[in-house]
């Protein structure tokens, strides 16, 4: 397995194969505009894990304050699920963190989809609120303080 830095080249170069994954889950599918919209340091944070020449998962970060890295899309693809990439891929969030001094963690996660809850809080997220739909969940960056 190995990992990848997400930009604007890896995205255009593969884009059927990031839209593909992204269209597994319907109604929280990304655009194309979506993967390609400008926030701050998105290219460059964000990364993808290939598999033999697959994309076996990327996860879509940014900057949201001076010490908080947001997960906007975080998606690991059907035949990689339950051999523990997601967990890898949450490790590598911090990884990613560290590397920008940040400390924080967040991302929103629809309040129908309590697998997906349920996988956050074991990798040590926490619920903060309510938003909407959606539960607001954050967790410290792991190897700092």
């Amino acid at each position: 397995m190995e990992v990848h830095t997400f930009t604007k080249e890896s995205f255009l170069a593969r884009e059927e194969d990031f839209l593909d994954v992204a269209r597994d889950i319907p109604d929280q599918a990304w655009t194309r505009e979506q993967f390609l919209a400008e926030r701050p340091g998105k290219f460059g944070m964000s990364f993808w894990f290939e598999d033999k020449g697959v994309i076996a998962g990327y996860a879509i970060v940014s900057l949201v304050s001076a010490h908080r890295l947001h997960v906007h899309h975080f998606m690991v693809s059907a035949p990689h699920r339950g051999g523990g990439l997601g967990k890898q891929m949450n490790n590598h969030l911090d990884v990613v963190a560290r590397q920008n001094g940040v400390g924080e963690i967040s991302l929103k996660v629809p309040a129908l989809f309590q697998r997906s809850k349920s996988f956050y809080e074991r990798n040590g997220f926490s619920e903060q609120q309510r938003d909407g739909d959606y539960f607001v969940m954050l967790r410290s960056v792991i190897g700092t303080g």
